[in-house]
């Protein structure tokens, strides 16, 4: 649709869509790899290929989805375009609203059971979970369903106005929701990468546990590690009844 009305906003949304596909497989990729057992020369396993193929698909989401639509908004606005018969474009754009709605609920009905099994509010779940392929595709679909919203909005108001200016900007305003979304998967799977904690929960259910045990008086310190999104590295400091 974009190329055939040469809507910036159109072809913005045609770099998105690109965008997510490609992270939607790389991401199917990292699950099946993520699950090798461990070996010698990975002893804990696998499991933070999932934590650096999200990484490698905030990267993609930037580069291929945003940097490429707010050029192509840039250029719309300094060389001017034609934004064609807009019919075609309105469809492709309802069609994509059900669409990326759809896998948007479903995305937040998946992380809403788990939000209720932990027993902590949606938000927070979602911004302390240790699964990056959730968060990753609602981060993405949220974007999907505001890129259409803005590419949309965009052609509105140039076919109302006869401007191409607002088609121009609306490109460079899906290039900057892709921006946002790329920076909040990349922050997040950077802090896998780095090492990042279990979830307070978890680590007072340990500390519980070790500490029920009889021969345990204290642990004055527990530390954490995600290895991968299930499995957890544990170090424990604990004074006994005959010492540490």
């Amino acid at each position: 649709a974009g190329l055939a009305s040469g809507s910036a906003a159109m072809l913005a949304e045609a770099a998105h869509s690109i965008a997510d596909t490609v992270d939607q497989l790389v991401l199917l990729g990292s699950l099946r790899l993520g699950r090798r057992p461990a070996d010698e020369e990975h002893q804990f396993g696998h499991g933070k290929e999932r934590f650096f193929w999200a990484f490698v698909a905030a990267v993609w989401i930037f580069f291929a989805g945003a940097v490429f639509s707010i050029g192509q908004g840039v250029l719309a606005l300094r060389d001017g375009h034609n934004i064609g018969d807009p019919l075609v474009s309105f469809v492709v754009l309802g069609v994509a609203f059900v669409a990326e709605g759809i896998s948007l609920i479903r995305a937040a009905r998946q992380l809403r059971q788990g939000a209720v099994q932990s027993r902590v509010s949606f938000t927070r779940f979602v911004g302390e979970v240790r699964d990056p392929v959730p968060r990753v595709v609602l981060l993405e679909d949220a974007a999907a369903v505001a890129g259409v919203l803005v590419a949309a909005a965009g052609l509105g108001a140039s076919v109302l106005t006869g401007s191409e200016t607002f088609d121009a900007l609306a490109s460079i305003g899906v290039g900057v929701i892709l921006a946002v979304a790329a920076v909040g998967v990349g922050t997040h799977a950077k802090a896998l990468l780095l090492g990042e904690s279990a979830r307070p929960e978890t680590r007072e259910f340990l500390e519980r546990e070790i500490e029920g045990r009889p021969e345990v008086v204290s642990v004055p310190e527990l530390r954490t590690m995600h290895v991968g999104p299930d499995d957890v590295l544990v170090k424990v400091r604990a004074c006994g009844i005959c010492g540490s």
